[in-house]
């Protein structure tokens, strides 16, 4: 099953159940995206919700990423299981979410530093990132496959 695209016949829920174990339990996800020159940029994120093939995080509106996020919101999501050697990556579209109804759904008390106004803190936004395709890697197990998402 090394490097190939999961198809029904291949063990489609084999290749789901990996990927989303992975997915599920990298506790801080890296969000890729590039700068000017093309280079990849990566940054740790707080993964703040799942949804199938969704994934959501809160943000600065002020960063930097923004800025990258406005002129290419191709992106990268890697997800690595140090301890296991496994590793994911989504490959998706993300958008700026600045509605305040799902802002106060993901919000969570811890980021109060971060954003001192809360869920209505104008600097908060949501990035969401739409997974199109991922694939995982299990080094243990030297298993690797892609899938089409969701």
């Amino acid at each position: 099953m090394c490097g190939r695209i999961a198809s029904e016949t291949s063990g489609v829920m084999h290749v789901k159940q990996q990927l989303y174990r992975i997915l599920d339990a990298a506790p801080y996800p890296l969000l890729v995206t590039h700068d000017d020159e093309g280079f990849a940029i990566a940054r740790p994120m707080y993964l703040a919700a799942r949804e199938q093939n969704v994934f959501w995080f809160p943000a600065s509106a002020r960063s930097r990423k923004m800025d990258r996020i406005r002129r290419d919101p191709r992106v990268t999501l890697l997800f690595i299981l140090q301890a296991e050697f496994d590793y994911a990556s989504v490959y998706g579209m993300v958008t700026v979410v600045t509605s305040p109804e799902r802002k106060r759904i993901l919000w969570h008390a811890e980021w109060e530093e971060q954003w001192p106004g809360g869920a209505i803190d104008e600097d908060y936004v949501l990035l969401r990132v739409e997974g199109y395709r991922g694939e995982y890697y299990r080094g243990v197990a030297d298993e690797s496959e892609q899938l089409i998402l969701p």
